[in-house]
């Protein structure tokens, strides 16, 4: 870990624990090997600290690319990360012999100039915490519930106090990123669960004297993360008590997901030879697993497959009964990718389509095994983003911004607003060639979405749906103004960054009007004044709306000369 933004300076010794890390690579010398670190690392120092850990591992005979990918692609945890793979130099050339020498050509180049890795297509799945968590009955399980004294506390914080809904987990979206400290910490910033709104006086958020808010049990940490239910944990201690349970807490908030690593390792494997077939050629039935740890297909769409006693779970594995069911399909990344996916139905107490049709979406199973297919209408797939940015790539963010999928359009307009900013070799012309800008601009127009909630007593769904924020009514749910803004964020940032695309976006029409309605703030969300200043290209005026919306206007002043392209900011990578 890199620590609170010190890097190799933190007086920890974090810096050192990494120079050990260079030992033994330079020792023992291994084909391959992964490292996961918290994404600030990217941006510590200007992103030199980056540079130098790189430049260390490459000084030992490897070959090495990174890549910033968020766990909340396939479990409902916002968990970005950065994954660093290296290959020893003399393996990728074909010549290793099971020994390298530690020693040779650096590789050259800054973090923009990683080895084409093949890097794995992982789903872009409709997940939400209610998926992960366990009965009712341990809302008011002692273990877990927050004591009048924790309670106290919480209720002393700021930000509780400026809004108590922002401490409950959205149980229709995705939680924080869990951290060690989630218990001994709670205070700061932890999230709770709430699933009993007509427990409450206001019905909004846990008063002093009603249902008190609880804590993820240590299982439900274990999903968030994407364990497989077999995970043998610990016990955890009562809520004010003090022990093993805190330990447990720590261990989990402090673990990479599973389900990320195993598809970066299968990748890595493929890439030094150790699988069976090379890159994309995953056999037919690739969530089969034909051993001991499976279950029938038949088994998990019925819903059987679930939590079971003795420690924990049942193994959730799936085996298809059809060997045609789960086919590979035509996309080599997303193959790669198969072992991830069967360890993630793992790790779901229900990947069946019971649960999931409660809620309106298709099964677990169902959206892995469509994403496997390529079929229309599948989940759209990411590959992250990080050193270098190939036709691969865009073709990848391409299909997730022509899904129309909200979750998708904001990790493909995230991974493109991480290429502007670290702006890897080539990156314009690759951005242009595959026709993405046309795609990033059709996300200005997007509509806010209103979503109503069906009836907070409907039985069906045992409260386990609900949040304190869909049970007053009406509820926006954030996700299209979150790519509207995602996609202005890229397009200026683009365009303060290329030339070409700078002209690509003056010269389309679409582009010019989509970019003059977001800044005039078309749901009348900006105050008057805003299609003056598109008028004159002026940005002078000091106009205090949405700096988003500002940053369209700016833009479109730029497309005549009108108006001063902005500061342009950049990094060495």
């Amino acid at each position: 870990n890199v620590g609170e933004r010190k890097g190799l300076d933190d007086p920890r010794g974090i810096g050192m624990l990494f120079l050990e890390i260079v030992r033994v690579l330079r020792v023992n010398q291994p084909r391959a090997f992964i490292l996961e670190n918290v994404s600030n690392l990217v941006y510590i120092d200007d992103g030199k600290t980056l540079e130098i850990i790189l430049a260390e591992l490459r000084g030992v005979g490897y070959e090495v690319s990174w890549r910033l990918l968020n766990s909340r692609l396939v479990v409902p945890q916002q968990r970005s990360r950065v994954y660093i793979v290296g290959v020893r130099r003399d393996v990728l050339n074909g010549s290793g012999d099971g020994s390298g020498d530690g020693s040779g050509d650096d590789g050259g180049g800054s973090i923009g100039g990683g080895f084409d890795y093949p890097w794995p297509e992982l789903p872009c799945l409709d997940t939400q915490v209610s998926d992960v968590l366990e009965g009712v009955e341990v809302d008011r399980d002692p273990r877990y519930t927050l004591t009048p004294h924790q309670f106290d506390k919480l209720l002393a914080t700021q930000d509780y106090k400026q809004d108590p809904t922002q401490r409950l987990v959205r149980l229709d979206g995705g939680a924080r990123t869990l951290i060690s400290h989630y218990r001994s910490g709670f205070a700061l910033r932890s999230e709770f669960v709430w699933r009993h709104p007509s427990d409450s006086s206001n019905g909004t958020f846990p008063v002093a004297g009603g249902e008190m808010p609880r804590f993820f049990t240590a299982r439900e940490c274990a999903r968030l993360q994407g364990f497989p239910e077999s995970h043998i944990l610990g016990e955890v201690g009562e809520a004010g008590g003090k022990g093993n349970g805190n330990r447990l807490y720590y261990q989990l908030g402090n673990a990479v997901c599973p389900v990320v690593v195993a598809a970066i390792a299968n990748s890595l494997l493929a890439v030094i030879g150790l699988l069976g077939e090379p890159p994309g050629g995953v056999n037919k039935g690739v969530l089969a697993d034909n051993g001991s740890d499976s279950v029938n297909a038949s088994a998990v769409e019925g819903g059987s497959i679930g939590r079971g006693g003795g420690g924990g779970a049942t193994r959730a594995v799936v085996e298809t009964a059809d060997p045609h069911m789960l086919d590979q399909g035509p996309n080599p990344r997303r193959n790669l990718s198969a072992p991830a996916i069967r360890l993630l139905l793992h790790a779901m107490p229900d990947p069946s389509s019971a649960h999931y049709a409660l809620t309106g979406r298709s099964s677990l199973f169902d959206q892995c095994a469509s994403f496997l297919r390529c079929e229309e209408g599948a989940p759209g797939g990411s590959t992250g983003c990080g050193d270098c940015f190939t036709a691969a790539d865009a073709e990848t963010v391409g299909r997730l911004l022509a899904t129309g999928q909200p979750r998708a359009l904001a990790d493909g307009l995230h991974s493109l607003g991480r290429v502007a900013l670290m702006e890897p070799p080539g990156w314009a012309a690759i951005l242009l060639e595959a026709n993405l800008l046309p795609l990033m601009v059709q996300c200005l127009s997007l509509a806010s979405t209103t979503v109503l909630p069906s009836s907070a007593s409907d039985s069906a769904l045992h409260g386990r749906v609900w949040s304190a924020r869909s049970a007053v009514g009406t509820m926006v749910t954030g996700v299209t103004a979150e790519a509207r803004r995602l996609a202005v964020n890229a397009l200026v940032e683009m365009a303060n960054k290329s030339t070409e695309v700078m002209a690509a976006l003056r010269d389309d029409p679409l582009a010019v009007s989509a970019l003059k309605a977001f800044g005039e703030g078309a749901a009348g969300t900006l105050a008057g004044g805003a299609a003056e200043i598109v008028a004159e290209g002026d940005d002078s005026r000091g106009y205090e709306g949405d700096r988003l919306q500002k940053r369209a206007l700016v833009l479109l002043g730029q497309f005549d000369g009108s108006t001063p392209p902005a500061t342009k900011r950049t990094r060495k990578h």
